[in-house]
């Protein structure tokens, strides 16, 4: 299903405990800002595809649905969001907090990126929470 998904809200958050940094968006990324049409369609393409690949991947050690711990605070803000989108940014931002408080400080470096999105055939709203380790480059 190419283009199944169509992404509403993003934002980006930097989780580095080994640096004891969070850096937190200060305004989500406005997916209609770009000038051109085509600009508009590429990043949807983009996400969408990214969206695909994880609806479509089987569990395994770099994919994985999560099971928040029922006492979560990240718990807690996912289900507020979803009940009142309009906190989207602030929510993401509490989310990410209670990762960088929880994580242990020998933990990765990486992104946590909010997505508020709706999929093609679907009439339901999904929120998406994912995240990815970066990777430091070497040079010379």
């Amino acid at each position: 299903m190419e283009n199944g998904f169509t992404v509403e809200r993003v934002a980006l958050h930097l989780i580095d405990k080994k640096n004891n940094n969070l850096n937190q968006a200060d305004h989500e990324i406005d997916l209609n800002a770009f000038p051109a049409k085509e600009d508009i369609a590429a990043v949807q393409k983009f996400f969408s595809s990214h969206l695909q690949s994880v609806w479509d991947a089987a569990e395994s050690s770099t994919v994985r649905a999560a099971k928040f711990a029922s006492k979560s605070s990240v718990r807690g803000y996912y289900n507020d969001l979803k009940q009142n989108s309009s906190q989207f940014l602030q929510r993401s931002r509490d989310m990410a907090k209670a990762l960088f408080d929880t994580a242990p400080s020998n933990a990765s470096t990486g992104l946590l990126m909010a997505l508020w999105f709706t999929a093609a055939g679907d009439r339901r709203r999904f929120l998406a929470l994912d995240t990815r380790r970066t990777t430091e480059s070497r040079c010379c």
